[in-house]
């Protein structure tokens, strides 16, 4: 018979599988002191959407479990909750195929991965395993892995990931500080004004343009738009060239340093100075999927691109730069390099 543990003072949390750490089941109404019944029926009846076939399955197979990774029978007193029950949730977006991101740098402490498109960071929602978080844990086979910084799911690029748990801090506060320079590139159409939204603003030093305005979420959404108020977002970003014509559309290539981090940020400083990247969705791009994010031959992967951080390593003290592998479906070729 299983006798529900104490809980723990330290808040002990079962450990990660296949990549994914449990989710808590919790109490919705504390001040409700009835727990009647087995643990069963009260999750059937705390979370209405929980289908009791998938319930039967997850206790079946053991994914119902305690602080100590001990599975719980549904038959257990609902009380248990008290001390503590964790679900290991279905995945839903399991590939058929293992999925493998290339490590650009490697330490013992962090890795940086070189994220393709439509990968999510972190396993929020519909993706879990079609995230670079779980996907790097399992092909690094280490279950601590933590992402330091967020790319969008529709751009690739670099992203730092710690390697232990001591290090997730101290790597965190470097973008948290912005000690780490992050840079871009975009392509999008030649604009035909600049700008084209009274709230973005514009300033000009050389050949660099300092963009900024006020970004805020939506309220209901994870989408981000501009709302009239004090900028609190900074994109310095230039016109890299060449100027050609693709698809019939005049382009470029912007090279970005991205000062601030906010939600969308590159696309929506882009979109409000009448150059919407190519095949963003969310912000009018040309050529981009129109129901989810499907790209066919006639459309186009979001056009941006993390290719470049860099920083001083707070433990070693070694200057680091990173550079991406991957380039732009309409990006013109780099220059070669300069002759010394």
């Amino acid at each position: 018979m299983y006798s529900p543990r104490r809980r723990s003072r330290n808040r002990q949390v079962p450990p990660a599988r296949y990549g994914l750490r449990p989710t808590r089941l919790r109490l919705r109404d504390t001040e409700n002191p009835k727990l009647n019944g087995c643990l069963r029926d009260w999750i059937l009846s705390q979370y209405p959407r929980m289908d009791e076939s998938t319930l039967d399955h997850l206790f079946a197979v053991g994914d119902i479990v305690d602080s100590q990774a001990v599975a719980i029978p549904p038959h257990a007193p609902a009380t248990t909750i008290r001390s503590g029950v964790w679900m290991y949730r279905p995945i839903e977006d399991e590939p058929d195929e293992p999925m493998i991101v290339p490590i650009v740098e490697r330490t013992s402490r962090w890795i940086i991965a070189d994220k393709p498109h439509g990968l999510s960071t972190m396993p929020r929602g519909q993706y879990i395993a079609r995230t670079a978080t779980v996907a790097l844990r399992r092909q690094e086979n280490n279950d601590d892995i933590v992402t330091a910084h967020r790319l969008d799911r529709s751009t690739a690029g670099l992203l730092l990931a710690t390697l232990r748990p001591d290090m997730r801090r101290v790597y965190q506060e470097l973008f948290a500080r912005r000690l780490v320079t992050k840079r871009y590139r975009f392509v999008a159409p030649v604009p035909s004004r600049q700008p084209s939204n009274p709230l973005v603003r514009v300033e000009k030093d050389g050949s660099w343009l300092h963009v900024s305005a006020r970004i805020e979420k939506q309220s209901g959404t994870l989408r981000a738009v501009l709302k009239p108020g004090e900028p609190n977002s900074l994109t310095l970003l230039r016109d890299a060239g060449p100027h050609r014509v693709m698809r019939g559309h005049e382009v470029t290539t912007y090279d970005v340093e991205l000062i601030t981090g906010r939600t969308h940020q590159i696309r929506i400083h882009a979109a409000g100075l009448g150059t919407p990247i190519i095949g963003d969705s969310l912000f009018g791009g040309e050529f981009a999927p129109v129901h989810g994010d499907r790209v066919t031959e006639n459309l186009s992967e979001l056009q941006l691109l993390a290719y470049g951080l860099e920083f001083t390593d707070p433990v070693s003290g070694d200057f680091i730069t990173a550079r991406s592998k991957q380039t732009l479906e309409w990006d013109a070729p780099l220059p070669p390099p300069e002759e010394a």
